[in-house]
């Protein structure tokens, strides 16, 4: 009878430090998680810092950096219908070709969309600059609450 009560508490000490080992392991894991999370969200708000203040000081053409910084601000989990004309902009230049694509059309064609891409730009710069810095502001923002989640 004492033999089978020291094999029971045996067992249990056993499943004890094993259940405590793989808790361990998951806090563990939580931990790693949190942190790759962390740095994912201060290299996406790195990110679109860099492209607003190119934009802002005029050191990225408006129409590339909005088109970068749509998927950015989205996946930052904000609203990138708070930039109205940067929303404007993006509609206007979201669907006009690049790259090989490009390449192919007619001089012409590209001279065309050229002409509708700039005037667009010019029309929203000074609006575009403005949401640009806001957009710094915003992401400065976010980045502090990103490391309290």
């Amino acid at each position: 009878m004492k033999f089978l009560m020291i094999i029971g508490v045996l067992v249990i000490v056993v499943m004890a430090a094993y259940a405590a080992y793989l808790w361990l392991k998951v806090y563990r894991q939580k931990q790693q998680a949190e942190q790759a999370q962390d740095e994912r969200s201060r290299k996406l708000a790195q990110s679109i810092d860099l492209i607003a203040m190119a934009m802002a000081q005029g050191q990225c053409n408006l129409s590339e950096g909005v088109l970068r910084l749509k998927p950015l601000i989205e996946s930052a989990g904000l609203d990138f219908g708070n930039y109205p004309a940067m929303n404007k902009l993006h509609e206007v230049v979201a669907d006009m070709p690049i790259l090989a694509e490009r390449r192919q059309l007619k001089r012409n064609e590209r001279m065309k969309l050229d002409l509708i891409r700039e005037s667009s730009e010019a029309e929203l710069e000074s609006e575009i600059v403005a949401e640009a810095v806001n957009m710094r502001q915003a992401v400065e923002a976010w980045l502090p609450k990103q490391a309290n989640q």
